[in-house]
């Protein structure tokens, strides 16, 4: 892989960057453009997503570190059994996991979920709305 790595640094379609002392490498165009500011786009992830599933660059990146708890005895989870880690922005701010009540069959939140002690700001709070029970 490293060899892969290099010809295409030699070739000029990728650069080191080093992250936090970590080296990774990126597409030159890739650091060439600037976004443009904007609301946080919100991702809610699965603990099957190649990021999550990545943990130590989940950390490096975000400063989050999942546990998937679905093997994990039920009292010593902290957000439930399937639990979805919510990227809004560049930050880990909820890990909720949901379960189904019978009757009425409404999905509520199984735990205290934020991950971020700015979740329960105002403007965090009305992006996350989506899992509050109303």
């Amino acid at each position: 892989m490293r060899a892969l790595i290099e010809q295409r640094v030699a070739r000029k379609q990728l650069v080191p960057v080093t992250v936090e002392g970590v080296e990774h490498w990126a597409a030159p165009a890739t650091l060439e453009t600037v976004p443009e500011a904007g609301p946080p786009l919100v991702h809610i992830l699965s603990p099957f997503d190649p990021l999550v599933i990545q943990r130590d660059r989940l950390s490096l990146f975000f400063g989050y570190t999942h546990v998937f708890e679905a093997y994990v005895p039920k009292a010593k989870r902290v957000y439930g059994y399937f639990a979805l880690p919510v990227l809004a922005g560049d930050e880990v701010v909820a890990v909720p996991a949901q379960r189904l009540n019978q009757p009425p069959r409404r999905a509520t939140p199984c735990s205290d979920w934020c991950a971020s002690a700015r979740c329960t700001s105002s403007g965090r709070r009305s992006s996350l709305s989506i899992f509050r029970d109303t």
